[in-house]
């Protein structure tokens, strides 16, 4: 860098050097400071960051010397490669950057010291500090660009792992031992429990949103599971069910890595018919759904039911009236004065409308198998009626 206009070049090059002799004692300063306040540091070996960070501030440091030229090609390169090395080790972007600022903050406090210690004049340390803060910038800029450039390297070695493991295992597409391998390396549990999960695709950050649902809390931990983008949906297995999900997630059975299809299958079956009901967001298990997804997936049965307990009440002026009131009876365990209370209508309202509905379909609401068909029915054609009386 050029050497800066100052009327006491004498003290600016007091004051560079004594800086440049400090680098040790900054580098052990800085590593303090970023064990203490970053946790991404603390994964990383002390002695090889003191020894790295004294390097990398005796670099900036030079830079600032008296007619110093600008950083070499070879130097920013350094920075870069420097930058990947953290992203590999799991310290996120956020965290090198701020640990940068945290070295210029130490340095800018240390060059105030050492003006004041020695005397200098203040346009000098002024300077200084400007040319200081010039390095920095270029440095740090270098090392976010090895960051940002081994994260987008990760991910797309990351992704291409994920698809082939996903359709190795839920798909059948692949060998068995390609898979072992590829759980191996994203630290997984090839022999633990799986279970299958299925959301829809709705645009391009769907699979975004997805892995970071799925990725570890702390860098060294274990992703939750492995995701892959397959037509119209993003499709994967997890080991562990992270809180808030993203987007609607349906899950299939909890089972072993072989049994991975018939998970998936399940989850989409459960996905479908979540889905029809309605459902926007959250975790669903065809434990939450029930006989909601025989009833989506089951059409020759659906047309039976609807034909049989439906279309006979539809037909006449009140039939939507009747209906909602069979639905509410159930809900209300048969109980005509829970219903008329649920519904805001008089008791006597109730019994008519239900006799009425017994009327038009030939049956009676107190057996069993009746109750067990008209609920498919009512399901089947609307999907989004739920139980309980504030429904």
């Amino acid at each position: 860098m050029p050497s800066p206009v100052s009327s006491d070049l004498v003290d600016f090059n007091t004051l560079a050097v004594r800086m440049l002799q400090s680098a040790d004692l900054l580098a052990r300063r800085l590593r303090s400071r970023l064990v203490e306040e970053i946790e991404g540091y603390r994964l990383v070996d002390p002695d090889n960051v003191v020894a790295e960070l004294a390097v990398n501030i005796r670099v900036v440091l030079t830079s600032c010397l008296p007619d110093a030229p600008p950083p070499p090609e070879e130097a920013l390169a350094e920075a870069e490669i420097r930058g990947a090395d953290r992203e590999r080790l799991g310290v996120p972007l956020e965290d090198v950057l701020r640990g940068w600022r945290i070295g210029f903050e130490l340095a800018f406090d240390h060059a105030r010291t050492l003006a004041h210690e020695l005397d200098l004049r203040s346009e000098p340390v002024l300077d200084y500090t400007r040319m200081l803060l010039r390095a920095f910038d270029l440095y740090t800029s270098a090392i976010a660009t090895g960051h940002r450039r081994a994260e987008l390297d990760m991910a797309v070695v990351s992704n291409e792992r994920q698809n082939r493991l996903v359709r190795q295992l839920l798909l059948h597409d692949g060998s068995a031992a390609d898979s072992l391998k590829h759980l191996k390396a994203l630290g997984l549990d090839s022999y633990g429990q799986w279970q299958a999960f299925c959301t829809e695709n709705l645009n391009d950050d769907t699979r975004t949103a997805v892995n970071r649902w799925i990725q570890p809390s702390h860098p060294s931990g274990t992703p939750a599971g492995v995701a892959s983008v397959v037509d119209q949906h993003v499709i994967g297995f997890l080991a562990r069910t992270p809180p808030k999900p993203p987007a609607l997630i349906a899950l299939g059975a909890e089972v072993t890595r072989e049994e991975l299809p018939e998970s998936l299958r399940q989850a989409q079956r459960v996905h479908n018919a979540a889905r029809a009901a309605g459902w926007s967001r959250g975790v669903v298990t065809i434990d939450d759904l029930g006989i909601r997804v025989a009833v989506h997936d089951d059409r020759d049965v659906s047309e039976v039911m609807l034909r049989r307990y439906i279309d006979p009440v539809t037909q006449t002026r009140s039939g939507a009236a009747v209906l909602e009131t069979v639905w509410h009876y159930f809900n209300a365990g048969q109980q005509v004065d829970r219903t008329a209370e649920a519904m805001f209508v008089h008791a006597n309202t109730v019994r008519y409308r239900l006799r009425r509905f017994e009327e038009l379909t030939a049956t009676d609401l107190r057996d069993g198998w009746v109750i067990a068909n008209v609920v498919w029915a009512l399901i089947r054609q609307n999907p989004t009626l739920r139980p309980g009386l504030d429904r």
